[in-house]
């Protein structure tokens, strides 16, 4: 049963295609675990130069200025119409 054309065209992608998006969860975890494994070993330098509360402020401050610019890319490429300036939740019609 194919209920939207994004459904259809999920039941003939095949794992051969460089568009299936099964490869891009993979790659994304692999990515994933690479980054967390590099940073025990980037965290454990860090405790043992500057002790562990230097170290708790550099990783913090660090995920910070990975994270917050991603967050905002994302927030800020979503169409206008979900954007919540154009709905009636702020002036309280819901």
């Amino acid at each position: 049963m194919v209920i939207s054309p994004n459904d259809e065209l999920a039941a003939r992608a095949s794992e051969s295609d460089r568009g299936y998006y099964g490869w891009r969860v993979v790659l994304a975890a692999s990515l994933g675990v690479m980054v967390g494994f590099g940073s025990l070993f980037f965290a454990q330098t860090l405790i043992s130069r500057a002790g562990w509360r230097a170290a708790y402020l550099g990783l913090g401050g660090l995920a910070l200025l990975v994270g917050l610019p991603l967050t905002w890319r994302y927030v800020h490429e979503r169409a206008p119409e979900h954007h919540p300036r154009n709905s009636a939740a702020p002036l309280g019609m819901t």
